[in-house]
């Protein structure tokens, strides 16, 4: 058993990979699970991670959330984060029936096809604040379209095997700290690194330093597990 001194000199280091179509809001579920403020405008993403700080067992934890673009013709580039990932966060958006037709469709077969197979999912229903919105609810029944309800949200989360189903809205910052206790508590085996001197642990973030040991410490693990 790790004794306490133990656990306080050493980092946690947890693996996320967030999928799902584009434009649902999935830069902004990472920002608001990292702590940062919410931003309404749209940027397209290629590869990105930001860490989020939290605590398991006495111990500090960083679970380092990969932001992977949606477009179909970017699939060869976003599967090369699936490797040595712990959780993959499938997304769609509430207010996007199409989004959430393609979890099954598209997403669940990919992170299948290529990433680890001990890896956990979680469905992740985004944008959630639309569901109170009358005229988004309008435009949707013009097209002959309705969102999703929770029982069906959370149906498809039990009939793809994912560990549960969350709904969160980046825009309120609602629902965000039962998703990252939850992740946490999934993260088996994580990788284990010492903690540096020179590595500080600012009170406004955890970008910059920690974030390059982070990563220098995914690439020894990488390079260790090879034959």
């Amino acid at each position: 058993m790790e004794t306490r001194e133990c656990k306080e000199n050493h980092i946690l280091i947890g693996k996320c990979v967030v999928v799902g179509d584009e434009r649902v809001g999935k830069s902004c579920f990472i920002s608001r699970l990292c702590g940062q403020l919410f931003r309404s405008e749209y940027f397209a993403t290629l590869i990105d991670m930001a860490p989020a700080k939290t605590m398991k067992d006495g111990a500090l934890m960083l679970i380092d959330f990969w932001d992977t673009p949606g477009a179909h013709h970017l699939e060869k580039i976003r599967v090369l984060a699936y490797q040595n990932t712990h959780i993959f966060a499938i997304c769609f958006s509430v207010a996007d029936s199409e989004s959430f037709e393609h979890v099954r469709s598209k997403w669940l077969k990919e992170v299948r096809e290529n990433g680890p197979e001990n890896a956990v999912i979680f469905l992740i229903g985004l944008q959630s604040d639309l569901r109170a919105d009358e005229s988004i609810n309008k435009e949707l029944v013009s097209k002959g379209c309705e969102m999703p309800t929770i029982d069906q949200c959370s149906s498809l989360a039990e009939s793809i095997g994912a560990v549960s189903y969350f709904e969160c809205s980046s825009k309120t910052n609602v629902g965000f700290n039962a998703i990252l206790d939850s992740m946490k508590a999934t993260v088996q085996n994580p990788i284990k690194i010492m903690r540096h001197a020179s590595v500080s642990l600012p009170r406004d973030g955890l970008k910059g330093t920690l974030s390059n040991v982070t990563k220098n410490s995914h690439q020894k693990s990488h390079r260790s597990s090879r034959p």
